[in-house]
């Protein structure tokens, strides 16, 4: 380590800083989407998460993989373009694999090329 500079900070991930971020802003917004619904309509409407929510959102998909069986070190593929849904399986202390092939062949290439424990589309 360096005796000054950014060589001297002490290394913190991702996670701790997010904790350490919730404690003064939990209720302050984190995500914001615009999902067109089923019938291919964009509301005017936007979602919002606070950080808390996001929060709670990365346990509640981290405990659902390990009561699935995942073990440390496994692969789960989230498939499909730029979405929270990226965010919160990237911030639930898993080891993600990200494709952006939204085509249903791309997705079977990947799925069955892949040690892949879990499949989220």
């Amino acid at each position: 380590m360096e005796s000054e500079g950014a060589g001297s900070l002490h290394p913190v991930t991702l996670i701790t800083l997010f904790k350490e971020s919730l404690l003064v802003n939990a209720h302050r917004p984190a995500l914001a989407l615009k999902r067109k619904d089923k019938n291919g309509v964009l509301p005017t409407e936007w979602k919002f998460w606070t950080q808390g929510e996001y929060w709670e959102l990365c346990l509640s998909f981290g405990k659902s993989m390990l009561a699935l069986g995942l073990q440390t070190h496994a692969i789960v593929n989230i498939l499909g373009f730029n979405a929270p849904e990226w965010l919160i399986g990237t911030c639930s202390l898993l080891r993600v694999e990200v494709y952006v092939f939204t085509r249903p062949y791309h997705m079977v290439d990947v799925t069955r090329c892949g040690d892949c424990f879990v499949l989220a589309c």
